[in-house]
């Protein structure tokens, strides 16, 4: 399974979460393992949509 951190948690961002859940809903083993938004404006933790802010997007640079 892939990590994933989909940058920006906007309109386009929460419609390339509600993607990756159903391409993880359709499959026998999840594909993705959404680990959140990256976003500089909301607050770290914060849920929005399914997941939650992860990281801002300079905090990126840092995860393996």
């Amino acid at each position: 399974m892939e990590e994933l951190v989909i940058v920006g948690a906007g309109g386009f961002g929460r419609e390339v979460e509600f993607l990756i859940n159903r391409i993880n809903s359709e499959q026998i083993e999840k594909k993705w393992n959404l680990l959140g938004f990256a976003d500089d404006t909301i607050e770290k933790g914060t849920q929005v949509g399914k997941s939650q802010i992860y990281c801002n997007i300079n905090e990126l640079v840092n995860i393996n």
